[in-house]
């Protein structure tokens, strides 16, 4: 049917002609068009009002042929005037949900007109259609809550999180402000159904690592095990660091099989409760090693892990003896068998370190083993226990505490310093 481009104002109200073109909508649905009807019916409007909420104020002055016009071709209305008005950015919410839920509007005509919105919808159960629910998400024209994801998310009758909340919740502003509100179980939404929406989340292979992480902190669930096969290194390296993970032997043993070092991960953020748990976790020479060489886990924390591993771990594994004997207090006694210090000695290259710790540790040792345990060190420390030897050594303090040791053993004859002004101590060995 022929449509007028532009209605002329008629002078003289009412105008048969233009009342007909009214009625039988033989006009075209333009800005211009729907202001010149509203004026001839002396409808008082704002003009800003017109131009920035056009729907909504149709929808409360227009008279109802009009408006039903406007609606019966929504996709004129939406192109031509929402769309072409270019401060048209405050439609209600009300309005733009009624606007939403109409089937027989283009979805891109959706998008365009929702990209330019200020207004955000408050509830997206209020929006019938799937896709009409991811056209607001993909606008970011939703507001930010929990209730909303879960609306969606319930929308898809999927076990995971599809591409449109994936790319919704990977932008930080929303995935911020999601992780400063726990998701609550309602009447609304049940306990399993929550539950499946968490566990989406931690299984979502596209969610971002720290979008991934913040919104673990609304899961209002504690896990005790999960699938480490189907999660990244880069995630669960996160997820320990906030506590995600628990610490137990299942968790320990799952993480050790699945992904490098990551059960020593759990561990150091968990130290005083793995020292305190200790027997409950099985730990082979590998993750001892691992363990001790760790820069995340505490000296003292080693040095009790040390007391609690079983000494044939240090005595047959060289490695482990070098590294106990770094980690050994030089200044208190620690309850260790001669075996253990025999195998540090014999693996550990400082000299000095090892003086430091058998000088603190003496007593627990008979001659022999001091004499063994000396003799080890090499050097001059060999000549210590021959006949008429007087060897010299440099004078510091942990020599003058061996010397000490030794003296009142009766393993040695004497030591002074040296009489010839070198800072040096000499040491004469026993005569017989």
């Amino acid at each position: 049917s022929i449509k007028i481009k532009l209605l002329n104002q008629p002078l003289v109200a009412p105008n048969e002609t233009f009342d007909f073109l009214i009625n039988s909508g033989a006009y075209e649905i333009v800005p211009k068009n729907i202001k010149s009807i509203l004026t001839y019916l002396n409808i008082v409007f704002k003009e800003e009002q017109f131009n920035k909420s056009n729907y909504t104020l149709l929808k409360d002055k227009a008279p109802k042929e009009l408006f039903d016009y406007l609606k019966e071709n929504i996709n004129d209305y939406i192109q031509n005037v929402s769309i072409e008005l270019s401060e048209n950015h405050s439609e209600s919410e009300d309005s733009l949900i009624e606007i939403l839920n109409r089937e027989d509007l283009a979805e891109h005509l959706k998008r365009i007109l929702f990209e330019k919105q200020n207004n955000k919808i408050s509830n997206l159960s209020e929006v019938i259609n799937k896709n009409d629910k991811a056209i607001l998400l993909e606008s970011k024209a939703v507001k930010i809550s929990w209730h909303n994801i879960y609306d969606y998310f319930k929308t898809t009758e999927l076990s995971s999180l599809d591409q449109t909340i994936e790319t919704y919740l990977n932008n930080e502003d929303i995935y911020i402000s999601l992780s400063n509100h726990k998701i609550h179980i309602t009447d609304e939404f049940y306990d399993d159904d929550i539950k499946n929406l968490c566990d989406a989340i931690i299984y979502a292979d596209y969610l971002h690592t720290d979008a991934t992480i913040e919104l673990l902190k609304s899961i209002p669930f504690e896990y005790d095990k999960l699938d480490y096969s189907k999660i990244s290194e880069e995630k669960i390296k996160g997820m320990i660091s906030i506590n995600f993970i628990r610490l137990n032997s299942e968790n320990f043993d799952s993480l050790k099989t699945v992904k490098d070092n990551l059960h020593i991960k759990l561990v150091t953020v968990n130290e005083n409760q793995f020292i305190t748990d200790f027997e409950e976790f099985v730990l082979d020479e590998k993750d001892v090693e691992l363990l001790l060489r760790s820069s995340e886990f505490s000296i003292i924390g080693k040095q009790e892990i040390i007391q609690k591993i079983d000494d044939s771990i240090i005595i047959n594994n060289p490695k482990i003896a070098e590294l106990v004997c770094y980690l050994l207090p030089e200044d208190k006694v620690t309850p260790l068998r001669y075996e253990v210090f025999k195998a540090m000695f014999d693996n550990y290259p400082s000299v000095e370190k090892k003086i430091k710790i058998l000088n603190v540790n003496n007593e627990k040792f008979d001659n022999n083993q001091m004499k063994g345990f000396i003799e080890s060190f090499g050097e001059d420390y060999i000549r210590l226990f021959v006949k008429q030897n007087k060897p010299v050594f440099v004078n510091k303090p942990s020599n003058v505490t061996l010397f000490e040791h030794l003296k009142n053993r009766n393993l040695i004859s004497s030591f002074a310093l040296s009489s010839e002004g070198k800072d040096e101590i000499k040491v004469v060995a026993n005569y017989q």
